[in-house]
This record gives C-alpha cells, structure tokens and sequence, in this order.
C-alpha cells in the first residue's frame, strides 16, 4: 500500500506563510504568471471579439494502471447540513499529468472562515514535498492550488498523495474535514506530444482527457472558463468531466452558476 495522508485532529497546521500568498492559492488560475501562456493561446484563438471557439467535450478514458489508489474524504456532513463539503477534484484512482508543476483543483461547498492545511507526500520522501496553509477568508465553489507558486515540483514516475483539512474550531469539537487523493507525473509519449503540438488550444482538453491525463484535462477547460467565465457550455463540459469520475457535488456547483 502506498502511503496516504492522514489528517488527525490536533495536528499543528504550518502557519509559518504570510497571508497575502496563501490567499493567492485559491485565486483564479488565470491570475498567475505561469498560466499566463495558456491563456495567451486561448485569446489568440478567440480574438477579443470574436465569438468563443467551440472546445470539444472531454471523455476521460481512465489509464491503464496496477490497483486504484482510492479518493477519500473525512469528516462528511452526516446529518450536520451546515457542514461544508471539502473535496479534492480527483478521480478514485491515480490521476496523471505530463507537468512537472501542474495545478491541482479542489471544491469547498461554502465559504470557510478556518485556514485549510495542505499537504503533498511521497513514500518516497522522508518529509511532505508540500507542506502549508491556505489561510480565510475562503470562497466557495471550485479552487486552483498552482504548485509553482510553492516552487513544488513533481518527478516523473513517482506517485504522491495530496490533501486538504480544515482546522477545527476549538470552542465546537468536531471530527476533522479532510479529503485527499493520488498524482502521478508521466512523461508523455512522443506521438502524443506530436498531436498536442499540432492541435489548436480549443482541442486540448479533448486530447487530454482521452490520454487519460486527468490533472491537465481539468486545467486547460479551466482556463477556458477564466477567459470566459459566464459561458454556459464550457461549464457544462467541466461540469461532465467531474461527473465521470463521480464528483457529483462539485459538477452542480458549476451548473448552479
């Protein structure tokens, strides 16, 4: 078994980070220097007034990989309505990027008020690849977490584990919220790298997401959705990606808007 994240209530979150940078973390990807090149090809295809480029639906085709390494969550709202839902955007196996500094997206189902701990583990490193805090106010909906702005690299071929938890409120004991789920970089194949070189930036997600390349199928939609965050197809086709891999919450909380 690989090793997972266990978040225990109690634990000291690291809080060492100034604010200004973690709220960063949970800003649009599209504000970030390191998207900015994506977002570049997408507005060079749309033009400024042109009408939008129509991007394919993605169908993610899982990869062919050894035993699942399973999404899981705690601390789920039971009969508690009031209880957020924390959830990272993973599908229930190993999800794949061909990026040594992807960004990894998380849904929260309200605003919190509490700082959220996040954490990347490797069974091959004695301590967390990433380890540090996403300090409120918090939004809700669905979230950007962009390594770069940690310097957090991912080596090729090595599986990590990541997660979230909310710190708890003293005066209200409760068990932790908490979700993670498994990333994995892959170098990409020379034919793929062939079509992805040629295609035009509309058709990214599509090849992606039929590469079985969850992590930069759901980023590049998403950067579509930044760039025109009212388009309602483009939310329905982040919204089906999430559906097929069982995020059920999260993808209403794209159509809701």
């Amino acid at each position: 078994m690989g090793r997972r994240l266990r978040w225990v209530a109690g634990i000291p979150l690291l809080v060492s980070g100034i604010a200004a940078v973690a709220i960063i973390a949970v800003l649009p990807s599209s504000w970030f220097p390191w998207h900015e090149q994506q977002l570049q090809l997408v507005s060079k295809v749309e033009g400024p007034s042109a009408s939008p480029v129509p991007v394919a639906r993605p169908v993610y085709i899982p990869p062919k990989l050894g035993a699942p390494s399973n999404r899981v969550s705690g601390g789920t709202r039971g009969v508690d309505l009031d209880r957020p839902v924390l959830s990272v955007l993973v599908p229930d196996h190993t999800g794949l990027t061909i990026h040594a500094q992807p960004t990894l997206y998380w849904y929260v189902s309200q605003p919190l008020s509490r700082p959220i701990s996040v954490k990347i583990v490797s069974d091959s490193l004695s301590t967390p690849l990433l380890d540090t805090t996403i300090f409120p106010p918090i939004p809700a909906g669905i979230l950007a977490l962009p390594l770069a702005q940690y310097e957090t690299h991912l080596v090729t071929g090595v599986p990590y584990q990541w997660g979230l938890e909310m710190a708890t409120d003293p005066a209200q004991p409760s068990p932790p919220l908490w979700s993670s789920g498994a990333i994995e970089r892959k170098a990409p194949s020379p034919e793929f790298l062939a079509k992805l070189n040629q295609a035009v930036p509309s058709d990214q997600p599509a090849l992606y997401a039929k590469e079985g390349l969850w992590y930069d199928a759901l980023d590049s939609l998403s950067a579509f959705i930044q760039v025109a965050p009212d388009d309602l197809t483009l939310r329905q086709h982040r919204a089906s990606l999430l559906e097929q891999v069982g995020l059920h919450e999260a993808a209403a909380q794209d159509l809701r808007r």
